[in-house]
């Protein structure tokens, strides 16, 4: 009888280690430090790279002038945010692709669509200080293959680009975060770099993390 309580006891201190364990490395797993995401934003900005006229095929006339900035229009991004356990601090690493574009029908060529593009890929890293629900960065970004073309036409090729990024962060949930911010940065043409154009720009964006 005896035998058989210490084997119970043994078992039942067994289980509650196991499950205690369990517990810790679920813990552990909510709370790990290490998110993946991805984001949308939407910016303004940036030298004017020419105004586009859009015409009406069947009147020959202008209906629309847009103009392509080198600091909009949309950037979507991915990548990875580690948050500091013992700090209220978290490093944030995206790559992105952000570009302005316009399009219509080319007024030398029957039933055809043309398009004046400006875009880039720029890689940001983020070190940002969280107070409350609000989070506060400032931080780097690099813009690779950075390109100004319009369709069978032209197309110009910018220099890698360094610049620098101000963010502000609301995290409306643990998820969710949504971002005003500020970007300063100059692009020198790769033909004659005594040319650039300024990029700095205004945007909003919203990021998911899981």
């Amino acid at each position: 009888m005896e035998q058989s309580m210490k084997y119970l006891l043994t078992l039942a201190a067994f289980c509650a280690s196991s499950a205690a364990l369990a517990d810790m490395n679920l813990d552990d797993t909510i709370r790990s430090p290490w998110q993946i995401g991805a984001g949308i934003g939407l910016t303004a900005g940036g030298d004017d790279m020419g105004k586009i006229k859009v015409y009406d095929k069947a009147t020959g006339k202008v209906v629309n002038n847009e103009n392509v900035r080198a600091g909009r229009l949309f950037q979507v991004d991915f990548g990875t945010r580690y948050r500091f356990s013992k700090l209220p601090v978290s490093v944030q690493a995206t790559l992105g692709y952000h570009f302005d574009t316009v399009q219509g029908d080319d007024p030398l060529v029957a039933d055809k669509k043309v398009s004046f593009q400006f875009y880039r890929y720029p890689l940001e890293i983020i070190p940002a200080y969280h107070f409350d629900k609000h989070a506060v960065g400032l931080g780097l970004r690099y813009d690779f293959n950075t390109t100004f073309e319009f369709t069978d036409r032209f197309k110009h090729k910018f220099k890698n680009a360094p610049g620098l990024v101000l963010q502000y962060e609301y995290e409306a949930t643990d998820n969710i975060s949504l971002g005003l911010r500020y970007t300063a940065i100059k692009y020198k043409w790769k033909e004659d770099t005594s040319q650039s154009v300024k990029g700095n720009h205004v945007g909003m964006n919203a990021h998911v993390w899981f």
